[in-house]
């Protein structure tokens, strides 16, 4: 098995990310979750469509993880101002992590947290944030494993109802005052 590459996606990556985001979120919290208001939230977030529109979107962009010529797993990135209990006026959230269930344990997932730690100090970010439901522990694990704190919580809906989220932040060092070189 090859080793992780990140890379940013392209409109090309739009089948396999929205690909990767259905299995993902299904296998996650698909248990948890009436199937009325799962097929909701996947249609908002995962669909063709609406992954289309986030890559189209200013201020998002994804970044794909990829193993063995494939996408192994996905992070969504978008600038703009961070809730009040981030301790930074200028952060960069990540709006999904998501890696395929059969490509877990490969480092996809950190492979692509520490992409978005790094362009987020090449422009100039104090850090990255992100919510998670706060009864997946074994996301709030990975993600304070590699050095995210929990400075609050948010609400995010799926479907009609709204969960609890765990929200976390990361603080990174500074290096440039400009986009990444390809971002």
């Amino acid at each position: 098995m090859n080793a992780v590459q990140v890379r940013p996606a392209t409109a090309a990556d739009v089948p396999g990310i929205a690909a990767v985001g259905t299995r993902a979120f299904r296998a996650a919290y698909g248990p948890s979750t009436r199937p009325e208001d799962a097929a909701v939230h996947l249609e908002r977030y995962f669909s063709a469509a609406a992954v289309r529109r986030a890559l189209a979107t200013a201020g998002c962009r994804y970044l794909v993880a990829e193993a063995d010529a494939t996408i192994a797993g996905f992070a969504l990135l978008r600038a703009g101002a961070p809730p009040a209990d981030v301790p930074a006026d200028n952060a960069l959230e990540v709006g999904q992590l998501y890696v395929a269930p059969e490509r877990q344990r490969l480092g996809a997932g950190r492979a692509l947290i520490e992409a978005a730690a790094a362009l987020a100090s090449a422009e100039a970010a104090e850090g990255i944030w992100l919510t998670t439901w706060e009864d997946a522990d074994w996301a709030i694990a990975f993600y304070t494993g590699i050095g995210f704190r929990r400075v609050g919580s948010a609400d995010f809906p799926v479907g009609a109802p709204h969960y609890r989220d765990a929200l976390l932040w990361l603080p990174v060092a500074r290096t440039g005052a400009g986009p990444a070189p390809g971002a």
